[in-house]
This record gives C-alpha cells, sequence and structure tokens, in this order.
C-alpha cells in the first residue's frame, strides 16, 4: 500500500508538471497567433486610390444614450466582420491568397487550397462616395420619420494607415415635431361609424411626437377594427395621413417644439385595383375550413391524399365542417394504403376561430395563428380564405369564405445537449424531446445530467488546504409531459393569453456529498397574460429526500450537531406558486422580477395535531415531514448607459419559516450564497450563517438571505468587456442553535452580519455567448474573530478557507441578468 501511495504521488506530480508545459505551451501559441492576426496588412494588393473602410460610426449632436442607435444599421457599405470585432480572419484569408497575376499572361499560378481560402474568405470592404451619399440619404429619412424634419446629416473621412479608412456622419437633430391637432377624413360612410366610435383607443394622440412606425400601427388598428365587422376584402391603402406643417414654428408647444395638424383620411382614392371598390363594402360570414396538418409540395408519387370529414359534437354552437387532408402512404411490398393521420381532429378543431356562420373578423385569424403557434409543433403557419360566389347573398350583400389551414410541421423528435462551466461546477445535460407524443400535441422531455462540484480546486492546487471530496458527483434526470391546455380547467383558458399549459413532472437525483436521493414528483398549471407575464402554480408537488446508509459519517460529523438535523430524511408535500415578469424597455433597459411562495406539509401539520397534538408524526416510517413556508423576491434592473456601458442591480430576499421552533428546513431548500453567481467574493456555499464562525470545511446554508449585487459594465476594446462589481448580502438561520453561535437572524445585530465584497472582472464577449472572469475580494467578513471583520492584513493567516484564491470566480454569462 505503501508503495502505491508513492506510485500515485509521481503520477499526480508528473501530470502537474505536464499540464503546466501545456499551458506555457499554449499561451505562446496564442500570443504568436494575436501577433499575427494584428500584424496582418490585408490591403497590401489595394490600388493607389483604394482604401480599406474598417469602420462606420453615426454621431447624434446632443443626444446621449440608445435613442439613436439604430441608425448604423442604415450606413452603407458594411465594413468587414471580424472575429470578436479584433480580428480580420476573412479577409485577411482572402487577401493572403490571391493567385500569381501577369499583365501578359494573366493567372500564373494558383492552388486548390488558395482557392478555398478566397471561398471562405472574402474581399475588403473599399471606401465609396456613392454609397456615402446614399447613407445620408437614408439617416435623413429616418429621421424624418421619427419627427425630425429638419434634420441635417454631415460626412467625415478619416484616412489612415496602410490604406484604411472610417467614416464618421454627425446628425444635428434640431427639433422634432408634435401633433398639434388630429382630424378625420372619412369618404366611405360604411366605415364611418366604425371607425369615430372607436378613436377612444387611437394610438395617435394630441401632444404626442410625431412617428411614422406610431402611424403605421395607428393605420394597422383601423383596419383591423373595420374587418372585425366583416368587411374581408379591406386593404391598408384605404388609410392615409394628411400632415399640415404651415405655420409650425408659430405654434410651439410647452416644451418650444414646432407642430403639426394631422389628418386621418379614409377613401378609396389609393386604391389600385378598381374591382376592388365594390367589395370593399360586402361583408362576409365564415363557412368551412380545410386543413392540411401536414403541408408539403414535394409529396413524392407513392403519397395519396385523402380527406376526413369532423363535426366537433362537444360544441353545440359549432357546425363548421373540418376536413383534414391526409397522407396515405403504399406499404412496402404491398398495394394497400397505410393512412398517416398526424394529429387527433379535436387538437387542430378546437384551435380554429373561424366558426360557420359567424361574421368574418380579423381577431379571428389572430387568435387562430396564436393558437396554433402555442402548440409548437409548426413552422409555417399558412391561413387563407376562398370566396364561395355560389352562396352569395345579392340582397343583405354577405358572401361566404371557406377557410385553408396548410400547416408545415416541425420536426416531432430532438436531442439536445447543455454545458455548463463555472468556478465550483461543471455540468453537462443531455435531452430527449418529442412534440406530439399522443398526437394532441403533448410536449415530452426526457432529460439526464451529470454535475462535478469542486469548490477548492485552486486551494487543492496551491497545497493551501485539505478537504474531504473535494471534488464529488451529482447525477439527475426528470421525465415532463406539458399539454397545450389546462387540464380539468377549460373554462379558465383565455384566448387574449399570450399562452398556457399543463406540466406533469417527475425528477430523480443523487448527490455524493451527503450520499443523497431526492425524489419530487409535481402536477402544475401555467399560464401567461402578456408575453412578459408567467404565473404557474403547482397544487401537487411530493418530494421525498433520502439520506442513504452508506453515506461517509466522517463528513456529517463536522457539522454542528444541530446543524445535522438538516441532512436527516424528509417527506415534503407542498404547493407551490411563482411569477416571472421580464419588461424590455424601448431604450435597451430591462427590469426583472421573479417571486416565488412555498407551503410545505400545512394540511398533514394541521392533521398531526389536530389527531396527535403531542408527538410530531414520521412518514414511512424514519422520514420526518416538512413544515415550513418559504418565499423568495428576486429583482433585476439593467440601465443602459450607452452602447458600450450599462449598470446592473440585483436584489435578492428570501425567507424559510418552519411552523415550530423545533422543526428545521431541509439542507437541499435552504439559502446559500458564494460562488460565482452570488457574492463572488466567497466559494460556493462558504459565508455564512450570519456571523457563525468555524474552523471546520462545511457547506453553509440558512433560512433566510438577503443579498444585493451592484454592476457596471464596460467596453475595454470590441468584444473584451469589464465588469467593476461589489456584492452585499448573507445567509441567516431563524432558529436559535446552542452549538452555532452568532448564525441566527436578530434585528439587533444582523446589519453588523452583512458581509461586503468588491471586484473586477473581465469578460469575452462572443455575442451568442459570454466568458466571464471575475475576481472578488471580500473587504467586511462577519464569519472572522471579533476585530477582524474588516479586511487587514492579518486575515490571510486567520481565514485558511479564503487564502486570495477563493474570490477567482469564471462562468458562461453574466452573474445576473
Amino acid at each position: 500500500m505503501y508503495k502505491l501511495m508513492i506510485c500515485v504521488k509521481q503520477v499526480k506530480g508528473f501530470w502537474i508538471q505536464y499540464v503546466r508545459y501545456r499551458l506555457w505551451s499554449g499561451y505562446l501559441l496564442l500570443l504568436f497567433f494575436l501577433f499575427f492576426l494584428f500584424s496582418c496588412n490585408y490591403t497590401k494588393n489595394l490600388s493607389k486610390n483604394e482604401y480599406a473602410l474598417i469602420k462606420n460610426t453615426v454621431k447624434v449632436e446632443g443626444v446621449k444614450g440608445t435613442l439613436f442607435d439604430e441608425l448604423i444599421d442604415l450606413i452603407r457599405p458594411i465594413p468587414n466582420k471580424k472575429f470578436m470585432d479584433m480580428f480580420p480572419i476573412k479577409v485577411s484569408l482572402w487577401a493572403y491568397h490571391q493567385p500569381k497575376f501577369d499583365s501578359i499572361k494573366g493567372i500564373t499560378k494558383d492552388s486548390k487550397f488558395n482557392r478555398w481560402c478566397r471561398k471562405v474568405g472574402e474581399p475588403p470592404t473599399l471606401l465609396d462616395t456613392t454609397d456615402m451619399l446614399h447613407s445620408i440619404s437614408q439617416i435623413k429619412l429616418a429621421m424624418f420619420k421619427r419627427g425630425y424634419f429638419d434634420a441635417t446629416v454631415q460626412k467625415e473621412i478619416q484616412y489612415l494607415k496602410k490604406q484604411k479608412a472610417r467614416v464618421n456622419y454627425f446628425v444635428s437633430p434640431k427639433q422634432s415635431y408634435c401633433i398639434r391637432k388630429v382630424d378625420y377624413q372619412i369618404d366611405i360612410p360604411d366605415y364611418k361609424r366604425i371607425i369615430i366610435t372607436d378613436t377612444v383607443n387611437s394610438l395617435v394622440k394630441k401632444g404626442m411626437i410625431y412617428d411614422e412606425d406610431i402611424l403605421i400601427a395607428e393605420r394597422n388598428r383601423i383596419v383591423n377594427i373595420i374587418k372585425d365587422q366583416g368587411y374581408f376584402h379591406i386593404t391598408s391603402n384605404i388609410v392615409t395621413f394628411l400632415v399640415d406643417t404651415n405655420d409650425a414654428y408659430h405654434h410651439i408647444n410647452t416644451q418650444s417644439h414646432p407642430t403639426l395638424n394631422l389628418t386621418v383620411k379614409v377613401s378609396f382614392d389609393d386604391v389600385e385595383d378598381k374591382s376592388l371598390v365594390s367589395k370593399n363594402t360586402n361583408r362576409y360570414k365564415f363557412n368551412n375550413a380545410l386543413i392540411y396538418t401536414n403541408y408539403d409540395l414535394n409529396f413524392d408519387k407513392s403519397v395519396y391524399l385523402d380527406t376526413i370529414p369532423y363535426l366537433d359534437f362537444r360544441n353545440k354552437n359549432d357546425s363548421t365542417l373540418y376536413e383534414f387532408v391526409t397522407i396515405k402512404k403504399l406499404k412496402k411490398g404491398s398495394n394497400r394504403l397505410k393512412l398517416i393521420k398526424d394529429y387527433t381532429s379535436r387538437t387542430i378543431a378546437g384551435s380554429i376561430w373561424m366558426k360557420k356562420g359567424e361574421l368574418f373578423t380579423q381577431t379571428a385569424y389572430e387568435r387562430t395563428y396564436k393558437k396554433l403557434r402555442d402548440l409548437n409543433n409548426f413552422t409555417i403557419i399558412n391561413i387563407s380564405y376562398s370566396e364561395d360566389e355560389a352562396l352569395w347573398d345579392s340582397i343583405s350583400k354577405i358572401g361566404i369564405l371557406n377557410t385553408t389551414l396548410r400547416l408545415t410541421r416541425a420536426k416531432q423528435h430532438g436531442l439536445g445537449a447543455a454545458f455548463d462551466i463555472r468556478t465550483d461546477r461543471t455540468s453537462l445535460e443531455l435531452s430527449y424531446t418529442n412534440k406530439n407524443i399522443f398526437r394532441g400535441a403533448e410536449y415530452l422531455k426526457i432529460s439526464g445530467y451529470g454535475s462535478l462540484y469542486y469548490y477548492n480546486w485552486l486551494n487543492e492546487i496551491l497545497k493551501k488546504i485539505s478537504t474531504d471530496y473535494p471534488i464529488y458527483l451529482e447525477v439527475g434526470g426528470s421525465v415532463s409531459l406539458l399539454f397545450p391546455r389546462l387540464l380539468m380547467l377549460p373554462q379558465y383558458q383565455n384566448i387574449d393569453f399570450w399562452g398556457y399549459s399543463t406540466e406533469m413532472k417527475f425528477s430523480a437525483s443523487y448527490t455524493q456529498r451527503f450520499t443523497r436521493l431526492n425524489l419530487q414528483a409535481s402536477y402544475s398549471y401555467n399560464w401567461s397574460p402578456s408575453r412578459y407575464l408567467t404565473h404557474s402554480i403547482s397544487p401537487i408537488d411530493i418530494s421525498t429526500l433520502d439520506t442513504r446508509s452508506n453515506r461517509d459519517t466522517t463528513i456529517v460529523k463536522k457539522y454542528p450537531e444541530s446543524y445535522q438535523r438538516k441532512i436527516e430524511k424528509f417527506f415534503l408535500p407542498s404547493s407551490r406558486y411563482t411569477l416571472s415578469y421580464y419588461k424590455p424597455e424601448k431604450n435597451g433597459n430591462i427590469f426583472r422580477v421573479n417571486f416565488s411562495f412555498e407551503t410545505v406539509g400545512l394540511m398533514l401539520f394541521s392533521v398531526n395535531k389536530v389527531v396527535d397534538k403531542d408527538n410530531m408524526w414520521t412518514i414511512f416510517n424514519n422520514f420526518n415531514y416538512g413544515t415550513y413556508e418559504k418565499f423568495e423576491l428576486n429583482l433585476v434592473h439593467s440601465k443602459i448607459i450607452n452602447k458600450n456601458n450599462s449598470f446592473a442591480t440585483r436584489l435578492i430576499f428570501g425567507m424559510a419559516i418552519p411552523f415550530q421552533k423545533n422543526t428545521v428546513v431541509p439542507f437541499e431548500r435552504s439559502f446559500f450564497v458564494g460562488g460565482s453567481n452570488s457574492m463572488r467574493g466567497w466559494a460556493f456555499r462558504q459565508l455564512g450563517p450570519g456571523g457563525y464562525n468555524s474552523e471546520e470545511y462545511i457547506e453553509r446554508v440558512g433560512d433566510m438571505r438577503m443579498e444585493l449585487n451592484l454592476e457596471y459594465r464596460g467596453t475595454i476594446y470590441k468584444a473584451v468587456k469589464f465588469g467593476v462589481f461589489s456584492d452585499i448580502g448573507n445567509v441567516w438561520l431563524l432558529s436559535k442553535y446552542k452549538d452555532m453561535p452568532n448564525a441566527e437572524f436578530s434585528f439587533k445585530t444582523f446589519y453588523k452580519q452583512i458581509a461586503v465584497c468588491v471586484g473586477l472582472g473581465l469578460r469575452l464577449d462572443f455575442n451568442f455567448f459570454i466568458l466571464r472572469l471575475d475576481y472578488g475580494l471580500p473587504i467586511y467578513n462577519p464569519s472572522m474573530p471579533i476585530g477582524n471583520y474588516w479586511i487587514n492584513n492579518n486575515w490571510f493567516k486567520k481565514n485558511k478557507w479564503w487564502n486570495g484564491t477563493q474570490g477567482i470566480q469564471f462562468g458562461i454569462g453574466y452573474a445576473f441578468y
């Protein structure tokens, strides 16, 4: 055994040396590669009067923030893209692999590799005065549409070394025009009452800044309310806007803006197809529906189409005949046809709002499209109408429309993988999905994951500490089934909602740290009144936390005796409610709210106290049932300062309150801080609770959490970003544990136990993901001995768990969004 240990140490030493060698060689190769990229002169093949355009900028006079950031998208030509906004890889490939050329003989030397490089690369974008003039006109037009009628644009060309140039556009917006008065000129009598009675919902208001995007939205709104009265043939060009800027500067508003008169005109003057004019005053009703559930133009010869009629007898008010176009394929080795039915008729028919005998409405179209989209099964949804002229009623001037729905299916089966790496954990998740498992658009997902936790990896490498299980494993998986409707509660399905669903889920996980097995089954209702707001209620959520008999008791014994109760066996019957609100603003600012509330064991506890008030029951002989209520509030706000800088704030407050003093909240359901996304000056679960001080390496959790995160995010150069942050907070116990002094929350002392860290970070922004490296420095640590809370020279000697390394945090993505 002794020789084996020596051999293991030698192998370990060899691998450490090998890893160091590989790291240094990798650094040298990276530096050489970067030097090569930056030293490339991809303009060497340009003629004397040609310049490569490397950048366009737009500066709007007197305006800060993101109000006019979209103007840069109008500039032409677009400079060559660079990897990470720094490395001109594609244009360098093209420039450095040109063929040898002779003025007399032409191409004298070329190769397949050179041709491949030119194909993969791209030629340099050249400076062009014609494009600059076009860009100026586009900027003026964009400013005009925003109400800046008097805006001016100037250009500046900067000629740089190596035949490169950049163009700066300077925009002087002047004053924006505001709407002084809104008038209506309606030349079509059939539409006048409809429009006038709905002006209260108009998007165009007196006093607002002129904006053509709002005018287009208002035109669509007017057309839609007319269509909702059965006028099928109406087109958007019947609505025009007349702008009168005469005497604009003689009618200055209170903000010193010039004003204009706006007239909304509704007439047939601009209808190009005059044959439609007579039909624009005819109304139409819905009739039957023809549905392709798997529409494809490329059917081969072995495919035959057939229709299956369907009537919804459950709905007495719906007499619509739904004809489903199905696919028949020849069976292999025979002449018999095999019927392929993609969906149950009820699933699709229940999503269609065009009911026989009802007036045509644009709302029916929009609701049908939305319902079919919510099924999450179709890549293309095409809804069209055909007029049945044989059923035309010339007396009442009402026509009949048949609806045709062509639905192109998405891929039913899917495989997915998700990878996450952080300072304290690496995870890999694999998943399988089926979007139509029972032919009712039910969404099945089966997933499994594995996570490696390594809280003290850097301290282990530096030989500063030695802990049990510096690396341990957690594995798990889940099976979930999502129904695109509210099962057993159809009366609460509001069509105006953005979406709703019912979810059944079973999950299991096993962690090596405490040899804990977690089983959970839940039944949830989810609904979203808008695209920004989502509610979820789980009336049934049952979990078991089982500590296996083969666990390592030496680890558990390091925890205080009263604290060990959190790692006992638990049965958790609960109900849960969650709310998620996300609101992006026009200027790029983001406000996000997440709230959750959970009540555990309330019914069981009530029955227990009535039947046997002196004893707490156990479930399955040795499982304690959980008795607590828990809530958590998470607020995030991101303020955009300008295109390259922002300021983000997060506030978290949560509590898990036991029903009585002698009960505890399970370890897995408790709060924790520390790690790459929370209190970055400490390792994962290495802060708190409260001011508790211990020399033992234990994972620290609490019943209450308060945390405030402040972060300034800026740009160093192109894709290289930086962050300056401060994290403030801690966790506390709500009950006093005799062997854990200063760990409980008290109004008299909690403000002295709020930890503080500050830090700096680097980010590499690849657009589709962000690599983040932070360093957090604790400047106030309430877990230190009295008199050493604030940072001082003795910290690194007295706190063996930090040692200057635990503030290094790595992750993918920001710490919070």
